[in-house]
């Protein structure tokens, strides 16, 4: 059992800084720190509750004098055993400033046990809160207790006790003078993949070929973990207990690399050199180099992994609190690396609810991270004063870090060091920077001491900054608009790109009139529209496509304009008398207009779709495309006090929200049908609407994913996989398949279920194929033309000519790479389509289809950015606007469809039960539920209300 301890948790360890082996060093202390208690309340927020438990604290006062101040190190994830207070650098700041020592063991570990077990119960009261609050009441306890003259308090934490004390100058500045935070992690997040992506550059950095060699020796464990005769060689080299078996699931083979890549982690306490001379040498096989490291007979079961995690631990401990508030899951989940992609966000999901219930699952996860974070606020907004805040360079937790430096905040990334390096005893052999900063740490608790009457002064409001581009003053450009110049509209068959990024796309914006006569088509006009709005010194124009239709317009009557999105826009939007939008502007004698997004279509800004074309292709540059349209029809026509509401479907809703948020003066409201607002790296949900919308067959489905996963691992499954679902170019599987090639195929999969129930076509229908036993299970998918080869699909999305782009599938990717995310991926733990399409599939897909700059790093900020200029779905803030969303519709989650939330005057969300994208922008049809009806009737209800100023 120990062994499968050591090897079960070596990455769960890992992920429970342990840095405290660091202090071995100390010795014995010299001067005696014995153990004391306090009684602290079980529930801080129950006042009702009046159960109590018993603290454990340690206490040195050698070095105090009277005027002294008190240091507190804050236990973590540990066993505190006081020796803190008695050796090492905390002394030295301690005799320096005559200072009282103090180290107070946290809450459901080591001697400080508020409940005789662990139950989930149990485990409810064990939350960073309740630590702030235990800590919080010491800290006056002992204050108000005038023996001791404790009016000065200075709190030292390190890893996750160092984010504890930076939360605590937030939540209680008044309590203590200042604070020394080292390595504190406090960007909440589900997906750390930056944990295994600062390793790999750690041991790159030191070695290249040590680096490289780790990489081929992965590389070689996910290839003989495809094959019966490589997965016995592998059972005789490296001895599994239990013996590995022919049909390993997604998370036996997951378990595994869980449990190897933790023997490969050498950055957090500097130990890489040590692990490079494990595996200096290259050789043609690879995999002893796992071997050599890891040794052999080691125990990978992740049913015994599960198993133990439910006794009573300080593993269970942690488990729980990165469950229910942290997450911080150490995954492979970035750009081509070393480690593969064996350890995606799904394995740590699952995990949480095999251990705890099946209501710690990823919705409960992220909802319980979303109140955290909430709480705490985000790492680059804190606000937190007083505080000394160091991380080391090569330290893997230093990526979740706080780096601000506003007002009494000193940040500092020390090169070369590790985890809490600068609470390790001073060395001759530390880094400059070490000693640096033990000298700046000194010197800011002595002026915390003496301005402490100063303290406890509120901390300066954050002022947040957020990246925005000034746009350049209106200005009238002659001959800008030229009817009849897009001529007779021609519908563009979509092509494919041999993959499947499913855009929340507006299906009927492409739609046109088919009139028998041709001389009544509605003919296309162009529009002089600005290339970059936010340069003044750019003078290029580009033709932008539009349409009007003024049948039904009276003048003083509303004008309405929609919004082109992800694709060619087609007149039947406001020429269509079925249409609903029509339909309104019949109602209120509008204007009806359509303005074609940029890049799409034939509204082309640059001669070709290369990056450095595509940095024009924005949201930003795509509002600023609607302003200037406005404001030019509106000097060309005439309008006087003009009525514009926008309109949008899909992305083009979301344009439209933002629309008003950004430019209120030019409308007076706007609507927004299925608009994602929200910009997200990992789009979990989308699978997750899908997997419910598909409930009468499940049960069928995941017994068909099932099926291919466990034919995928073998040489006649996948012999099988060939011959019945891949084209004939396809790579040949039978030996091996390559992981984005899985992941490919996959995603082609996913797409038999994710179109039909993003646009609810025929649900039924599908259920109906595989609720039929007589079928053959993989005869169910769709098959026989499969084209699984990822580098053969972004060969064809690196053609950067628009006439080989009809689906934009190109366009739009480079939109969600470059702003939203929106990543489609099968990261939910336990679901019907299994784990094919971690992140790491879309993360390859934008390096490789634009450049290899789109790390995983550079696309969250690039999201970050987007969320911080729009406000995302909870931010939203604005006036006048109308967002419709369909329960069925798997893009709804990113929207606004809450009642409870102040989103701004006379913003409403109407969310219409069991319709799919766009709903309510369809033509009526009898089987129309009174949802969709009700969304309708709003919509007119509300464009009078805006347009004749009613309440």
């Amino acid at each position: 059992m120990l062994v499968l301890l050591y090897l079960g948790f070596l990455l769960t360890a890992s992920s429970r800084f342990t840095w405290r082996h660091q202090w071995k060093k100390l010795g014995r202390c010299d001067v005696n720190s014995p153990e004391n208690w306090f009684t602290q309340p079980l529930d801080h927020f129950n006042a009702t509750n009046k159960e109590t438990w018993k603290q454990r604290y340690f206490v040195n006062d050698a070095y105090y004098k009277p005027g002294g101040p008190d240091i507190l190190f804050i236990g973590g994830e540990w066993t505190e055993d006081g020796s803190l207070t008695c050796g090492g650098v905390l002394v030295t700041y301690a005799q320096q400033l005559n200072a009282r020592l103090w180290a107070l063991e946290h809450r459901f570990y080591g001697e400080s046990q508020p409940r005789p077990n662990q139950s989930v119960e149990d485990l409810k009261y064990l939350s960073s809160r309740q630590a702030l609050e235990d800590l919080a009441n010491f800290i006056r306890s002992q204050t108000e207790d005038k023996r001791l003259n404790a009016t000065k308090w200075i709190l030292v934490g390190a890893s996750y006790s160092a984010s504890l004390a930076l939360w605590s100058r937030v939540l209680h500045p008044n309590i203590t003078i200042g604070a020394l935070a080292s390595s504190g992690p406090i960007d909440i997040r589900m997906d750390f993949y930056g944990y295994l992506k600062v390793n790999q550059d750690s041991i790159r950095n030191r070695s290249a070929a040590c680096a490289e060699n780790i990489g081929a020796a992965f590389e070689q464990l996910d290839t003989m973990l495809d094959r019966h005769e490589d997965r016995a060689r592998l059972q005789k080299l490296l001895d599994f207990s239990p013996a590995l078996h022919d049909n390993l699931t997604s998370i036996d083979r997951q378990e595994i690399f869980h449990a190897f890549i933790g023997y490969f982690l050498p950055a957090q306490y500097g130990d890489i050199k040590e692990l490079c001379q494990e595996v200096r040498n290259s050789t043609a096989e690879p995999i002893s180099h796992i071997k050599t490291v890891v040794g052999s007979g080691k125990h990978v079961n992740y049913s015994a992994d599960v198993e133990y995690l439910k006794w009573a631990s300080e593993d269970r401990a942690w488990t729980w609190q990165t469950c229910t508030e942290f997450g911080w899951f150490q995954t492979t989940a970035f750009e081509e690396n070393i480690y593969g992609v064996g350890l995606p966000a799904d394995f740590f999901y699952s995990r949480c609810s095999d251990i705890f219930g099946d209501e710690y699952d990823v919705d409960h996860i992220q909802e319980y991270l979303q109140k955290t974070r909430e709480l705490y606020g985000e790492a680059d907004e804190y606000n937190g004063t007083n505080v000394v805040i160091p991380y080391g360079s090569i330290d893997p937790w230093h990526p979740l870090g706080t780096f601000v430096n506003g007002t009494g905040q000193f940040s500092f990334l020390i090169e070369g060091t590790t985890h809490c390096a600068d609470l390790d005893p001073q060395l001759d052999t530390d880094v400059p920077g070490l000693k640096q900063i033990r000298q700046i740490t000194l010197e800011k608790m002595k002026e915390w001491v003496e301005n402490s009457d100063r303290a406890e002064e509120k901390a300066e409001e954050w002022d947040e900054t957020v990246d925005t581009l000034l746009e350049r003053p209106f200005e009238y450009k002659e001959g800008s608009f030229c009817i009849g110049c897009g001529g007779k509209e021609v519908p563009e068959e979509p092509r494919s790109f041999g993959f499947y990024l499913i855009a929340p796309k507006f299906l009927h914006q492409g739609d046109y009139l088919n009139l028998e006569n041709e001389n009544d088509q509605p003919v296309a006009n162009t529009f002089v529209q600005l290339v970059d709005h936010f340069n003044d010194s750019d003078y290029r124009y580009f033709e932008q496509k539009y349409y009007f239709n003024d049948a039904y317009y009276k003048p003083g009557g509303p004008l309405f304009l929609y919004i082109g999105g992800e694709g060619a826009l087609g007149s039947g939007i406001v020429f269509n008398e079925s249409f609903p939008l029509v339909q309104y502007a019949k109602e209120v004698n509008a204007g009806l207009y359509a303005l074609e997004h940029r890049f799409y279509g034939q509204s082309h800004p640059t001669s070709d779709l290369s990056v450095e074309s595509l940095k024009y292709l924005t949201s930003q540059q795509a509002l600023a495309d609607l302003a200037y349209f406005i404001q030019m029809v509106n000097h060309v026509k005439r309008y006087i006090d003009p009525q514009w509401i926008t309109f949008g479907g899909s992305y083009p809703g979301a344009l439209s929200a933002w629309f008003r948020a950004k430019y209120p003066e030019l409308t007076v409201g706007t609507i927004g049908s299925s608009g994602p607002v929200e910009a997200k790296v990992d789009f979990f949900e989308y699978l997750q609407v899908v997997e419910n919308s598909t409930i009468n067959c499940r049960e069928k489905i995941k017994e068909g994913f099932d099926l291919l996963r466990d034919l995928l691992t073998t040489e006649e499954g996948r012999e099988e996989i060939n011959d019945i679902l891949l084209v004939t170019a396809s790579p040949n599987i039978v030996y091996h398949v390559e992981p984005f090639d899985e992941m490919n195929l996959y995603d082609y999969l996913y797409y038999q279920f994710t179109d039909r129930v993003q646009y609810g076509k025929n649900i039924a229908g599908l259920c109906e194929v595989w609720n039929n036993d007589t079928i053959e299970v993989l005869n169910k998918f769709v098959h026989g033309y499969v084209e699984i080869s990822f580098d053969g699909s972004m060969q064809l999305l690196n053609n950067t000519s628009y006439d080989v782009s009809q689906n934009t599938s190109r366009q739009w990717l480079w939109q969600v790479c470059n702003e939203f995310g929106f990543f489609q991926t099968s990261d939910i733990g336990y679901n019907t389509f299994g784990s094919g399409v971690p992140v790491n599939f879309f993360i390859e897909t934008c390096r490789k289809g634009f450049d290899p700059s789109f790390t995983r790093d550079k696309i969250e900020a690039n999201v970050k950015k987007t969320q911080r200029y729009y406000g995302g779905a909870r931010k939203y803030k604005a006036t006048n606007h109308l967002h419709i969303q369909g329960t069925g519709d798997p893009w709804h989650v990113l929207g606004f469809y809450t009642d409870n939330e102040d989103h701004g005057k006379d913003v409403r969300t109407f969310l219409v039960d069991g319709t799919s994208h766009c709903a309510d922008l369809n033509p009526e049809t009898p089987e129309d539920p009174e949802g969709l009806k009700e969304a309708r009737k709003l919509t007119l209800e509300t464009i009078k209300r805006w347009i004749y100023d009613l309440e």
